[in-house]
């Protein structure tokens, strides 16, 4: 279960970053501060973006490592492991 929701949230993470970085940009309002982005970092999501749909397929691996401190001071340290494929469905249909 605990698999199931780190990789849906890595999915999440991804799908927002790509949908982010497809999002033309907002009028602009002639002030930096509307946009506390930098520029640089909207760029990088948009070539991240473009090269990942130029692939048939990819792996995302990510690892997770948490920490509770119970009642009594002890700690409980847990980690987890989420490997995501990503194919894109054939055209030849």
């Amino acid at each position: 279960m605990r698999m199931t929701v780190i990789a849906g949230l890595l999915a999440s993470s991804l799908i927002a970053a790509v949908v982010q970085a497809q999002t033309p940009p907002a009028a602009a309002t002639g002030s930096t501060a509307a946009n506390p982005v930098a520029p640089g970092a909207i760029q990088a999501l948009r070539d991240m973006s473009a090269y990942l749909q130029s692939l048939p397929r990819f792996e995302v691996t990510t690892e997770v490592t948490g920490e509770r401190v119970l009642a009594g001071g002890q700690k409980l340290q847990h980690g987890a492991t989420a490997v995501m494929q990503v194919a894109r469905p054939s055209s030849s249909s």
